[in-house]
């Protein structure tokens, strides 16, 4: 506990980082950019062009500036050889394209399936699910929408309690860090915007707050220490989970080398698999909104 006239000391130190953090994040996201433009001008057709579209789930359906149609136009202009869709992998992990192992909509609020069907017909593609192997199942036998639904609920009560008994934690300042992280992606509309650095920094942030920090904070309350173990589990969850949807990509991009694959996934995601298919030499991870060389134009 700080005396009283340290409070504003370190609640202003902390928006002097959060400052500088955001100054660098934005120099980043412009060296970033440059690196893309540089690096990725020497596409060769023997390289796998991977392209990931960071999709909203049911928020599709209220965001006018990201409805199914303007996602259906962002897939078709990316001119996809095939497409990977957020839905369980087949059981036995073969990749197999048939849709007999998708889940009903109504599970995940998953609307983007419902275009799907319609773009891979049109375009005479095939269309591939890349997540986990018996998602749903898996989920309902770990229980991990009842961990998820507890977590923040315990999480919030330990905000509201915090708030009453010492309003200026630095534990209670980092909680809401992850609050405002999630809040500044929600106020993210455009594709664009969805779909870039600065909502994958926002992203990360999040993820580091409630997975890394958090459990450590609640840790040190006997009435929260579930919490604790609900955010770890989640993380291991979430991790566990990337990995397998990193690996699948790999295997449809070894089988369909040096082809175009688009991946439309929740654009949590985004972030981690993108670094994880980046230590891929023979995969070329691109945006949507980026001047994607055909494979031809690589070859010469």
């Amino acid at each position: 506990m700080c005396k009283d006239g340290s409070h504003y000391d370190i609640s202003r130190g902390i928006v002097i980082c959060i400052s500088v953090f955001t100054l660098i994040a934005l120099l980043c996201c412009s060296f970033w950019i440059v690196d893309i433009i540089s690096v990725k001008a020497s596409t060769r057709g023997s390289v796998t062009q991977v392209v990931i579209v960071g999709t909203i789930h049911s928020d599709h359906f209220i965001n006018e500036r990201y409805s199914l149609k303007t996602l259906w136009q962002i897939v078709v202009l990316c001119k996809p050889d095939v497409i990977l869709f957020e839905d369980q992998s087949s059981r036995d992990n073969s990749m197999n394209y048939s849709n007999e192992n998708r889940e009903d909509n109504s599970f995940f609020s998953y609307p983007e399936k419902t275009i799907i069907d319609k773009i891979t017909k049109s375009l005479n593609i095939k269309q591939i699910p890349f997540d986990l192997p018996n998602r749903r199942e898996h989920f309902r036998k770990t229980k991990y929408f009842e961990r998820k639904q507890r977590a923040n609920i315990l999480t919030k009560k330990w905000i509201s309690r915090i708030m009453q008994d010492d309003p200026n934690s630095i534990d209670l300042v980092i909680a809401r860090l992850g609050m405002v992280a999630s809040e500044y992606q929600r106020n993210l509309v455009e594709p664009n915007d969805i779909n870039s650095e600065v909502h994958d920094s926002f992203a990360k942030i999040k993820y580091l707050v409630y997975y890394e920090i958090m459990p450590k904070i609640l840790q040190a309350y006997d009435e929260y220490k579930v919490a604790a173990s609900d955010w770890l589990f989640l993380k291991e969850e979430w991790e566990m989970r990337n990995n397998v949807m990193a690996h699948n990509i790999k295997i449809a991009a070894q089988n369909f080398h040096g082809k175009r694959l688009v991946i439309l996934v929740g654009a949590d995601h985004r972030y981690i698999l993108r670094d994880l298919l980046c230590k891929d030499k023979t995969i070329q991870v691109w945006e949507y909104w980026e001047n994607i060389p055909s494979s031809s134009e690589g070859e010469k």
